[in-house]
């Protein structure tokens, strides 16, 4: 299930795309887990400990938590593959 991408095979300018890209999801992880706190907070202010505002929400924290975690990995093998290129690039000028 873990798809392990090489991106010492990628170009520039694809590792841009890529980061680009893996850094939208990690701020939509970001608003989302914001959101779901705020049903918890809701929850308990309007009606008390219930299961639905505050139970569900945890284990949806926890889950989108843990694919944020995965994201920030993977942004940063892009970003030091990209710093080695951008290096190898200048050296090479």
């Amino acid at each position: 299930m873990q798809n392990k991408q090489d991106y010492a095979l990628l170009s520039l300018e694809q590792l841009k795309k890529a980061e680009k890209k893996i850094y939208r999801q990690a701020i939509t992880a970001a608003v989302i887990i914001g959101f779901l706190f705020g049903i918890i907070i809701f929850g308990l202010l309007k009606n008390g400990f219930g299961f639905l505002y505050v139970f569900i929400p945890a284990i949806l924290i926890v889950m989108v938590y843990k694919q944020s975690k995965t994201l920030h990995s993977k942004l940063a093998d892009i970003r030091e593959e990209m710093n080695y290129k951008q290096a190898t690039n200048k050296s090479n000028q």
